[in-house]
């Protein structure tokens, strides 16, 4: 037990020497430290993903920007986190609705292949068969 006492004063040692870092950091390294995850987020040409890092990282720069109004600015994101995630359901079902219909014109596509290829065997075969009953057999 003493241990992870030990463990718990050397992590909360820690994070007061990287407050005091954040503290003395310049705006301009905080934001490009911020900008970091949005642009890896482009990278990935997925709009809800470049939404959700802009997000966050709004959140964390105005956080450090404003730590006395960490509790609005928290409630504020939760909303808007919560609206994004309401948006890529119905982003995803419409995805999913498109997928299905295309699966089903595929389908629909297939089934009129073969029926066209079972009338061309068809046709096939009797034009066979008919050149063939007037042969005598071996």
């Amino acid at each position: 037990m003493e241990a992870i006492g030990d463990v718990i004063k050397e992590f909360s040692s820690l994070l007061v020497q990287l407050e005091q870092v954040l503290i003395d950091t310049t705006w301009s390294i905080k934001l490009l430290v911020v900008a970091i995850p949005v642009l890896l987020a482009l990278f990935s040409r997925h709009g809800l993903s470049v939404l959700w890092a802009v997000l966050l990282c709004t959140v964390t720069f105005c956080v450090w920007s404003a730590p006395a109004f960490v509790t609005t600015i928290v409630a504020i994101a939760t909303y808007i986190g919560a609206i994004f995630i309401a948006c890529s359901g119905v982003a995803a079902r419409r995805e999913n609705s498109r997928i299905w219909a295309e699966i089903e014109a595929v389908k629909k596509g297939l089934a009129e292949l073969a029926a066209a290829e079972q009338r061309r065997f068809l046709t096939e075969l009797r034009s066979t068969e008919g050149g063939q009953r007037g042969r005598p057999l071996d």
